[in-house]
């Protein structure tokens, strides 16, 4: 028990010892930690107690949790700040527009200089240089998509004015020799009007170019034949042109205005002055279920065609049957022939070399066909109803049609280099008819519906012919285009309605 005691009060003593030895260490931590609110982390010093070492990170965490939060408070003021500036300069630039516009109203006299940029002085005294920033003057109010518009609109009006007045020359590169690079490469050069003179040259040598119409992107298109099994007699005929009681009674008011005293009159005008026109005679005789279709009733519907599908559209053009009838002669006879005022006028609703068709109906030993130009797909068709590529009828003048018409087209569409060298020819009979008098009304419809990838045969059939006539009697006499008044006409079949109680 004496041991005992002895080593306990031993130990009481040491441990005194050890506590009184740790006092120290444990003030410098506090004093350590007065001095981290005040300066760097890093500096604090760890007592070597675990116990210490949280305490001392926890106000280690509090410090920089409030420093944090004092930055984030900096940052504020700086963005209020920057806002107010930016709406401070706003307001300074509209109190100077409306200053601006003030001093614009009154008299030249009382108008103040503005907008001087003053240049700094310099004191000899204090050497003190005075800064004053120039006035602040509003550029522009409107935002950049209005100044865009405008721009455009500006454009359009100079555009328009210099067609009106006669300078609608185009730009190009007028270069030296000496700025003609290695590789014919001039990076920076100024775009100067083309001279007149230059330009009639280049016009006379140029390619063609974007203006020739282009081929499809996958080769020519192939023409699309209807099955003879989607025909009669393999299926039921069903007439795709309906006429109606009134369609019908204007046709036989024509019929009989065409055999009376009215014949003469004009019952389609489509210019106030000169042709195409056609009288009640001509659109009976032409129309009536006997009838061949007349020249000049030909002429009336090609121009109809050009009126409802104008050639910047459609892309085609439709020529009268007295310019297919110039090819059908020989090479003398053609060379005398003048065409000159009938392509130039094509010329000016749309170049020939940018169409994708152009149609030269024919009539040859009292029989219509077709013959078109089909540009885009490289391609010369012939159309007939009645023959076929290897007749007697078409071997006569398969050969001056196509050299004729390379001719003219060559002379008249100069800037063209298309070679119908190239061309490939076909011949399509997509009906077979029955009466010699209708080859007339079917190439008026294959004028109008025919395409390489269009089936005529199932646009319409030879049992329509009967319908059509009346259907194309009603669309040209009360065409919009049609100038002619049609009181007289609508007095007669008023008339036939009353007497049999319509």
């Amino acid at each position: 028990m004496v041991v005992g005691e002895a080593s306990s009060e031993f130990f009481v003593v040491g441990g005194a010892a050890a506590m009184g030895a740790l006092t120290p260490v444990r003030d410098l931590g506090k004093k350590h930690c007065l001095i981290h609110n005040e300066g760097d982390i890093n500096e604090q010093l760890s007592s070597g107690s675990d116990t210490d070492d949280i305490i001392l990170l926890k106000k280690k965490f509090k410090c920089l949790k409030k420093k944090h939060a004092e930055c984030i408070d900096n940052l504020k003021k700086h963005r209020l700040d920057e806002k107010d500036f930016v709406t401070s300069l706003k307001c300074i630039a509209l109190k100077e527009a409306k200053f601006q516009r003030r001093e614009h109203k009154k008299p030249p006299n009382q108008v103040l200089i503005k907008n001087r940029v003053k240049t700094p002085v310099a004191t000899s005294a204090k050497n003190v240089i005075n800064l004053v920033s120039p006035e602040v003057s509003a550029i522009s109010c409107n935002s950049f998509d209005v100044r865009c518009v405008d721009a455009c609109i500006q454009a359009e009006k100079i555009y328009h004015q210099r067609i009106s007045t006669g300078h609608n020359f185009n730009f190009a590169m007028n270069l030296t020799s000496a700025e003609v690079g290695p590789f014919y490469a001039t990076p920076v050069n100024v775009l100067q009007p083309l001279d007149q003179n230059a330009m009639v040259v280049a016009s006379s040598d140029n390619a063609g170019g974007s203006s020739t119409c282009k081929m499809p992107a996958h080769g020519k298109r192939r023409q699309v034949m209807g099955s003879k099994f989607t025909m009669h007699p393999y299926v039921n005929w069903n007439s795709k042109f309906n006429v109606s009681r009134i369609d019908k009674a204007y046709y036989d008011a024509v019929i009989c205005m065409s055999k009376g005293k009215n014949s003469s009159l004009k019952a389609i005008r489509l210019h106030q002055d000169g042709p195409p026109f056609v009288t009640f005679s001509c659109l009976g005789h032409s129309l009536n279920p006997d009838g061949k279709i007349d020249n000049f009733l030909f002429n009336a519907f090609c121009h109809i065609l050009f009126l409802e599908n104008h050639p910047s559209k459609s892309r085609k053009h439709y020529f009268f049957n007295t310019v297919g009838n110039h090819f059908l002669k020989s090479e003398n006879e053609f060379k005398a022939c003048d065409m000159k005022y009938e392509f130039q006028r094509a010329q000016k609703a749309k170049s020939l070399q940018s169409c994708e068709m152009i149609h030269f109906p024919i009539l040859y030993e009292d029989h219509w066909f077709l013959f078109i130009a089909d540009i885009k797909d490289r391609t010369l068709v012939f159309l007939d109803s009645l023959h076929v590529e290897d007749s007697t009828y078409h071997k006569g003048v398969k050969t001056n049609i196509i050299a004729n018409f390379t001719t003219a087209f060559s002379e008249y569409a100069k800037r063209s280099t298309i070679n119908f060298g190239d061309f490939d020819t076909q011949y399509h009979r997509p009906h077979k008819q029955t009466r010699d008098k209708d080859s007339g009304i079917f190439v008026m419809m294959y004028m109008e519906h025919w395409g390489p990838r269009v089936a005529l045969e199932a646009v319409f059939d030879v049992n329509d012919i009967p319908n059509i006539r009346i259907t194309l009697l009603n669309r040209m006499i009360h065409s919009k285009h049609n100038l002619e008044d049609m009181s007289l006409l609508h007095s007669i079949v008023t008339k036939l309605f009353c007497e049999i109680g319509c």
